[in-house]
């Protein structure tokens, strides 16, 4: 399985966990950021509007903005 290092700028990262635990979502880092992309990968919600607050893959990258992946070599 390929592992990945992601970088999140910490300013970001800190304005992302405010506005996840205002919607009653808090933890670890890691298990957060793992529990987000999983719910964009998952979520077959049709979106309402642009404006919409539902957790999606273009919501958060829209939310995280610079988002940096890195593949780990084996």
């Amino acid at each position: 399985m390929p592992k990945f290092h992601v970088a999140i700028d910490d300013r970001i990262w800190t304005k992302v966990a405010r506005r996840l635990e205002g919607q009653g979502l808090s933890g670890h880092p890691a298990d957060l950021l793992e529990a987000l992309i999983v719910a964009a990968f998952t979520d077959e919600t049709p979106k309402k509007h642009v404006g919409d607050t539902t957790i999606s893959s273009t919501s958060i990258m829209l939310t995280l903005g610079k988002v940096r992946v890195i593949l780990i070599p084996e």
